[in-house]
C-alpha cells in the first residue's frame, strides 16, 4: 500500500509534467498564429484595395462601352451632326434627353448626362432640359469647367468626389457622365463593409470616401498613409494604403488589431482556465485518495483473491456472448436476403460479403436500374399510391422494388421489360388522384452489381432532365446525360422583383406560372433551381420592403413543380400583398398630381418617390394603364394647359405660360406647342379668338 507522501507526489509531477506540455504548446501555437497574422493581415488589406482597382478598371470599361454603343445608334449621331440644321437638333432633343435619361437610370453613380453639339454650342441633360454651353457651365457645373466646348476623352475634372467621364463624336460633340466617385464601382461597399475605408486625394490630402466609425485627424491620417499600427480611441488598427490605377487618389484600410487578436487572448484564457483546471484536479486527487481510495483499499485487502474473482467473472460472460454469435452464425441457412443487400449497394455499402457479391453478380449480368419519385403536390408522400404501384410491379415483372425514402425509390430490373414497365407506369399516373405526381430516370444495359450506387446515381440524374409539361402527371427520361442548368434571365429577374416590390400579384402570380411551366415544358433540375432563383428575389424584395425575410423549408425534398410553384405563390401572397390603390383610383391620384405639379420638372425618379414606387414600375405602369409613355404624357398635359393659359380673357405673355407649365426656354415651349397642336402660341390665341367671335355672331343671329 502506497504512502499518501508518495501518492501526493506522484499526483503532482502528473499534473507539473501536464502544465508544461500546455505552455510550450501555446507558446508554439501562439507564436505561429501571431506570424501568420501578420502576413495575413497585409494580403487581406491588400486584395481589398486591389479588389477596388480591378472593379474601378472593369466599371471603367462598362462605362465607355455603354456610350460607345450610345453614340452608335444612328438616330442620335445624326441629332448631333454638323451637316444639319439647328432646328433638326432641336426636334430631336426630347427623344434624344430620353435616350440619356435611360443612360443615367443604369448607372447609379452617374450624377448627370448631357449631350453637347458643336453645331449649335447646345447641351441637352438627361432631364430634358436645353442650355447654351457658357449657362450650362455656370448654372449645372458651377465653373468646374470653363470651356465646355473642347473635352478630352476619358476621366477629367476632378473636384472632391466627382469627375466628368467624355466620349467624343468625331467633331459633331460628344456625350459626358459626371460620376460620383464614391458609389463608382461600388468602392463604399468593396471597402466600406467588412473593413474601415479611405480614399484620400493625392494633391491635397483631402478624403472624399471615409468610415464615419472612426473619424481620423489630420495627423491621424497621415501616420496611417505611412503604414503600420495607430491607435484611435483605445483601438489599434493596422494601416495599409496604395495608390490607385485609373484616379488620382490613394486607398486606405484600417484593419482592427484588436479585434484580430482576439483568438489569441481567448487563447491564454483557455491557458489560464487549463492551469486551474489541473491545479483543481491535483487537489481532488489527492482529497478523494485520502478520503476513498485508501481506507477502500485497506478494507478490501483482508479478502483474498476477491480482484482474480471478478475478473474471471466478466470474463466468462464474454466467452458466454461470444459463443451464442458463433453458435447462431454456424446454425443460419439462409443468406443475407437479396433485398437488404441491394439496398445496402444503393446506399453505398462497400463492405458486403463476397458470397453475397457473388450470388448478386450471376443473377444480374445485366440489369435496368430505374430511379423513382412520386410527391403529391401539397409535397407529401403518397403512401397509398406507392404501396399499390409497388404491388403492381412486382407482381407483372420480376424486379425489385426498392424504398430509399418517403419520395424516392428504385426499381431494378430486365433492360427487355422497360417499355412494358414504362407503360405500367404510366398507367398508374393516368389512374392515380390528378395531384400525385410521378416522375423516373432510366439507366439501361448496366453490368457492374458492385457499381449499383453510381448507375443509380446516373438514373437520378436522368430522373431530374425528365421535361415536366403542364397539366401531366407522370414524366421519364432515360440514358441522359447531365444538363446545363437553365438560368432565369436578368430581366425576367428584374420584372419579378419589381412586381413583389410595389406588390403588384396580378402580374407576379402568372409569371411564377410561366417560369415553373412553360410552353415547352421545364426540368425538374431547372425548376429546382430556378425556385431557388426566385426565394433569391423574393428576399431581396423583402429587404427593400424592410419586410421580415420568409424562412425557406429545406426539410422536403422538391420533385413536384406544382409544390414549388405553391409555395412561391404562397409566399407572394402573403409577403407581397397587392396594394390598396385600384388602379383607377391609382390613375386619377396620378392624374392630379402631374396637373397640381407642371410647373415643376417631373420626372420618373420625382413623381414614382411621390408615389412610393420605382421609377421602371412606374414607366411599365403608364404604358400598360395610360397606353403612352411617361413623357409623351407629362408634355401633352403641360401643352393642354398651356392652351387653356393661352385662352383667358386677359392671357399672360408666352414666357409666362412657358415657365407656368414647367419650361422655362421661351424657343422650346413654342416648338414643343406647335409639334403638339400644329400651330404657335400665337397663331393658336388668334384661331381661338376669331372661333368665338364667329360663336357670337351666330349666336346674335339666331337671336334676332
Amino acid at each position: 500500500m502506497s504512502s499518501k507522501r508518495s501518492i501526493l507526489n506522484r499526483v503532482l509531477y502528473l499534473n507539473l509534467t501536464m502544465a508544461v506540455v500546455l505552455t510550450l504548446v501555446f507558446l508554439c501555437t501562439s507564436g505561429l498564429y501571431t506570424r501568420q497574422l501578420t502576413r495575413e493581415r497585409y494580403n487581406l488589406a491588400s486584395t481589398t484595395l486591389t479588389k477596388v482597382n480591378t472593379d474601378f478598371q472593369l466599371e471603367m470599361n462598362r462605362l465607355d462601352s455603354l456610350l460607345t454603343l450610345c453614340l452608335q445608334d444612328s438616330s442620335l449621331v445624326f441629332s448631333i451632326s454638323d451637316r444639319l440644321d439647328t432646328s433638326f437638333f432641336l426636334d430631336n432633343a426630347e427623344d434624344a434627353a430620353s435616350r440619356l435619361s435611360l443612360i443615367r437610370q443604369s448607372l447609379p453613380y452617374a450624377k448627370l448626362v448631357y449631350l453637347y453639339t458643336h453645331n449649335s454650342d447646345k447641351v441637352v441633360r438627361d432631364n430634358g432640359s436645353l442650355y447654351k454651353g457658357k449657362d450650362f457651365s455656370r448654372i449645372v457645373l458651377d465653373k468646374t469647367v470653363e470651356d465646355i466646348s473642347q473635352l478630352p476623352d476619358g476621366l477629367s475634372f476632378f473636384q472632391d468626389s466627382t469627375a466628368l467621364y467624355v466620349k467624343n463624336l468625331y467633331s459633331h460633340g460628344y456625350v459626358a457622365v459626371e460620376l460620383d466617385l464614391s458609389k463608382f464601382a461600388n468602392i463604399n461597399k468593396t471597402i466600406g463593409d467588412q473593413f474601415l475605408g479611405y480614399v484620400i486625394q493625392q494633391k491635397d490630402g483631402r478624403c472624399i470616401l471615409e468610415n464615419s466609425s472612426v473619424p481620423l485627424s489630420e495627423e491621424q491620417l497621415s501616420a496611417a498613409l505611412d503604414g503600420g499600427l495607430i491607435g484611435v480611441n483605445g483601438t489599434k488598427y493596422y494601416c495599409v494604403s496604395a495608390p490607385m490605377n485609373i484616379l488620382p487618389y490613394t486607398g486606405l484600410v484600417l484593419i482592427n488589431n484588436d479585434a484580430l487578436m482576439l483568438p489569441l487572448h481567448y487563447m491564454y484564457l483557455v491557458m489560464v482556465i487549463a492551469f486551474g483546471v489541473l491545479l483543481a484536479s491535483s487537489l481532488l486527487l489527492v482529497v478523494l485518495n485520502y478520503k476513498i481510495y485508501l481506507p477502500l483499499r485497506k478494507f478490501t485487502s483482508q479478502f483474498s483473491d476477491s480482484r482474480e474473482n471478478e475478473i474471471s467473472i466478466i470474463e466468462n460472460e464474454i466467452h458466454d456472448l461470444l459463443s451464442e454469435i458463433n453458435t447462431l452464425s454456424q446454425h443460419s441457412k439462409e443468406q443475407i436476403p437479396e433485398k437488404i443487400a441491394l439496398h445496402y449497394l444503393l446506399c453505398g455499402g462497400s463492405q458486403l460479403d463476397e458470397g453475397s457479391l457473388k450470388l448478386l453478380e450471376e443473377k444480374y449480368p445485366y440489369y435496368m436500374i430505374m430511379a423513382l419519385a412520386i410527391q403529391k403536390d401539397s409535397g407529401i408522400e403518397d403512401l397509398l399510391f406507392t404501396s399499390s404501384l409497388e404491388k403492381t410491379l412486382t407482381s407483372q415483372f420480376a424486379l425489385k422494388f426498392i424504398s430509399l425514402d418517403k419520395f424516392s425509390f428504385a426499381v431494378l430490373a430486365r433492360p427487355e421489360d422497360k417499355e412494358e414497365i414504362l407503360a405500367g407506369l404510366q398507367e398508374a399516373a393516368e389512374e392515380a388522384s390528378k395531384t400525385t405526381r410521378l416522375f423516373a430516370g432510366i439507366r439501361e444495359y448496366c453490368t457492374d452489381i458492385r457499381e449499383l450506387q453510381t448507375e443509380y446515381r446516373l438514373a437520378e440524374n436522368c430522373l431530374l432532365s425528365a421535361q415536366v409539361l403542364p397539366m401531366e402527371n407522370f414524366a421519364f427520361q432515360e440514358n441522359a446525360a447531365v444538363l446545363p442548368r437553365k438560368r432565369l434571365g436578368q430581366e425576367v429577374q428584374n420584372r419579378l422583383f419589381e412586381y413583389a416590390r410595389n406588390g403588384a400579384l396580378d402580374q407576379l402570380l402568372p409569371e411564377l406560372k410561366e417560369i415553373f411551366y412553360p410552353a415547352g415544358g421545364c426540368s425538374l433540375s431547372d425548376c429546382r433551381f430556378h425556385y431557388q432563383e426566385v426565394w433569391a428575389v423574393f428576399e431581396k424584395a423583402c429587404l427593400a420592403r424592410k419586410k421580415a425575410i420568409p424562412h425557406m423549408a429545406e426539410e422536403i425534398p422538391l420533385y413536384n413543380p406544382e409544390y414549388l410553384c405553391q409555395q412561391l405563390t404562397r409566399i407572394a401572397t402573403e409577403s407581397f400583398p397587392s396594394r390598396r390603390e385600384q388602379p383607377q383610383n391609382m390613375q386619377q391620384c396620378m392624374e392630379k398630381y402631374i396637373a397640381d405639379h407642371l410647373s415643376e420638372p417631373l420626372t420618373l425618379d420625382t413623381v414614382a418617390e411621390a408615389f412610393s414606387i420605382t421609377p421602371v414600375y412606374l414607366s411599365s405602369w403608364f404604358k400598360k394603364n395610360l397606353g403612352v409613355n411617361f413623357l409623351n404624357y407629362i408634355s401633352a398635359a403641360r401643352m393642354e394647359r398651356a392652351g387653356e393659359l393661352l385662352c383667358q380673357p386677359n392671357p399672360p405673355k408666352i414666357y409666362e405660360v412657358a415657365l407656368a407649365v414647367g419650361i422655362d426656354n421661351t424657343a422650346t415651349f413654342i416648338r414643343q406647342f406647335k409639334k403638339h397642336t400644329g400651330l404657335t402660341p400665337s397663331q393658336y390665341q388668334k384661331e381661338r379668338l376669331l372661333q368665338k367671335q364667329q360663336g357670337a355672331l351666330l349666336g346674335g343671329k339666331t337671336l334676332s
